[in-house]
């Protein structure tokens, strides 16, 4: 799997693309050192894994769809596209940057509000977490997830399933 660490990005140096730099891995090994100036030209990708390692992140990278911001496969000149290496390392520096946009404005919300699941949907209660909200929320929404009560990580997690849902039920009624 292509995974990727060591993530710097430069908002201030972003203009066109996003300027960062980490480290490429797969299956745990490193095979490259990426970084985008943030001047709209691609990621580069400087080569530092075996040839095997490089190959198979590569041809691991061409299978995947490329993604419309509606979850549908883009489609070019009439053709699906995929991805090629950098573009996926794009997409997985992309992902990271919303998981981090997310775990900062919960971590904001939860020192003043309630956060839940309930319904299918992301809901809040005024007032700080405390065993008499939690008691109040689980009266009134059986079954609702208090996200305060979870780690910061499945929280992330929810919401980002949560997002996904929504996305996809947009996309739904979209084509209906």
């Amino acid at each position: 799997m292509l995974s990727i660490k060591s993530l710097s990005v430069s908002t201030a140096l972003s203009e066109e693309t996003l300027a960062m730099t980490c480290k490429v891995l797969w299956e745990g090994r490193l095979i490259a050192h990426a970084k985008n100036s943030g001047t709209g030209g691609c990621t580069h990708l400087d080569y530092v894994g075996s040839k095997e390692d490089i190959q198979a992140a590569e041809s691991w990278s061409e299978s995947k769809p490329s993604l419309d911001d509606d979850g549908t496969q883009f489609v070019y000149d009439g053709k699906p596209s995929f991805h090629s290496l950098d573009t996926m390392v794009d997409t997985l520096v992309d992902d990271e940057q919303f998981r981090k946009a997310i775990r900062r404005s919960l971590t904001r919300q939860f020192k003043s509000k309630t956060l839940f699941l309930a319904n299918g949907r992301l809901m809040e209660t005024k007032g700080v977490y405390s065993p008499a909200i939690k008691d109040a929320l689980l009266r009134k929404f059986p079954g609702a997830t208090i996200l305060n009560c979870l780690t910061i990580e499945k929280a992330v997690e929810l919401y980002e399933e949560l997002d996904k849902r929504e996305a996809q039920a947009k996309q739904s009624a979209s084509t209906n």
